[in-house]
């Protein structure tokens, strides 16, 4: 990757609670090897520059 980075505006919504959110298979949109599926991956990083441990992003 080149170039900087641009941050996105920052957006709060909850709280959301962490034993609420998690059940078998909560990961997987589709099984592992569905022909034509994606696998994204990245980082969540604050203002600072350090990442964020518990953030939750939706698909």
């Amino acid at each position: 990757m080149t170039g900087a980075l641009t941050p996105t505006p920052g957006q709060t919504v909850g709280p959301f609670f962490h034993y609420a959110l998690l059940y078998p298979g909560d990961g997987d949109l589709v099984a592992v090897g569905t022909p034509g599926s994606v696998h994204p991956h990245g980082a969540v990083m604050d203002g600072d520059g350090a990442g964020v441990p518990d953030v939750l992003v939706e698909v």
